[in-house]
């Protein structure tokens, strides 16, 4: 037998499907087919192999998984990204979401050659773009670690209820934000910035941006 004629190796995706049968169910008031399983056991060991290779394909296409502890998360509100702001700059180190316009950067660069021209420093033009790129880089894990103070409040907010964590989030004269979990990670692709994808369960939640 040769390769060309060799039978293909049924993976453990395959042998999963072999064991479902095809339903109709509602999904959002849509009928929608639906491969249900014998058992739940089964449901889930599909759902998982599923959702490992929708993954692949995703990564495959560019696709970058964003978790809710990223600035850029798709369905922060604005109003969520300012207080966390607020509160990455209050946990120490340094943290400055302008710096992601190249226009802020330069203004921060010019800072530091201002300092250096003030002090007699001695910082050479790579010097000082290191130290704002390092800055860049130092961004997302300091929003994240605000983010995760957020995300601990809303577990416990008689524990965090008067710090300065929960006067950073709820400030007494600001709007309050929603209620309601963090989101869930979802799928964004640079070339395609208006699509989103979401994976829940085997099924996977596509958006996308529309005109107002």
């Amino acid at each position: 037998m040769t390769a060309a004629t060799k039978t293909k190796q049924q993976t453990k995706l395959d042998r999963l499907l072999a064991q479902g049968e095809w339903i109709a169910v509602e999904i959002d008031g849509m009928k929608v087919p639906y491969l249900k399983m014998p058992s739940p056991e089964l449901q889930s060991a599909l759902n998982g192999e599923l959702d490992k290779k929708i993954k692949k394909h995703l990564k495959a296409d560019g696709f970058e998984l964003l978790h809710a502890t990223r600035r850029e998360h798709p369905f922060h509100s604005d109003l969520l990204r300012e207080r966390i702001d607020e509160l990455a700059a209050l946990l120490g180190g340094y943290y400055d979401p302008t710096l992601e316009d190249e226009a802020e950067r330069e203004k921060y660069a010019q800072t530091l050659r201002d300092i250096e021209a003030k002090f007699g420093g001695s910082s050479c033009e790579e010097q000082i773009a290191a130290h704002v790129a390092r800055a860049l880089r130092e961004n997302p894990s300091a929003w994240a670690k605000g983010f995760n103070k957020y995300r601990d409040a809303l577990r416990d907010p008689l524990w965090w209820k008067g710090t300065y964590v929960d006067r950073a989030i709820n400030p007494p004269d600001g709007p309050p934000l929603p209620d309601g979990p963090p989101p869930k990670p979802v799928y964004l692709n640079k070339e395609r910035p208006d699509l989103v994808i979401q994976l829940q369960g085997s099924l996977v939640h596509l958006y996308t941006r529309v005109a107002a």
